[in-house]
């Protein structure tokens, strides 16, 4: 069985909101999902490929802080996704390092940095996917903020 590895980076940009990307397929409605891609070859770590994806995606830096979950979902019979979530901050995002090939793909639709506010007043009328990571991000919303970098050596 084939097991395809995946990483997203539920980055933290200010006191209540996330870093997302807001996409706009022609004749769909528009939805949100968290940066992130596929694990290459090239990459040492799950965290390396999420940082490489995170600068192609939105040309942002972040400080990766910590696995929070791993969706896994069976897509055929000899087949799984396995989904890493991190949660990272924000170190700083500049639009034109953008370099993800997606991004220059129109049939694609557009991939738009967006600033979503995890207040539940706000979240709850957004379309956030997958729906298993927005249930974990709805009940873990107020403490996302305040989790330490546990790569951080403590005196």
């Amino acid at each position: 069985m084939k097991v395809n590895h995946r990483v997203r980076g539920i980055i933290l940009c200010g006191a209540d909101r996330i870093l997302v990307i807001k996409r706009i397929k022609p004749k769909r409605p528009h939805y949100y999902v968290t940066c992130g891609g596929g694990v290459e070859e090239d990459d040492d770590t799950l965290e390396d490929a999420l940082k490489r994806e995170i600068m192609e995606e939105l040309g942002a830096r972040v400080r990766v802080l910590r696995k929070v979950l791993v969706i896994v979902r069976k897509l055929s019979r000899n087949f799984t996704l396995r989904e890493h979530f991190f949660v990272c901050r924000l170190i700083d995002l500049n639009l034109a390092r953008r370099s993800g090939s997606e991004l220059l793909d129109p049939d694609r639709g557009k991939y738009l940095p967006y600033r979503l506010s995890l207040r539940p007043a706000s979240f709850q009328r957004v379309d956030f996917r997958p729906a298993a990571l927005r249930l974990f991000i709805a009940e873990h919303a107020s403490r996302l903020a305040r989790l330490p970098d546990l790569r951080t050596k403590r005196k």
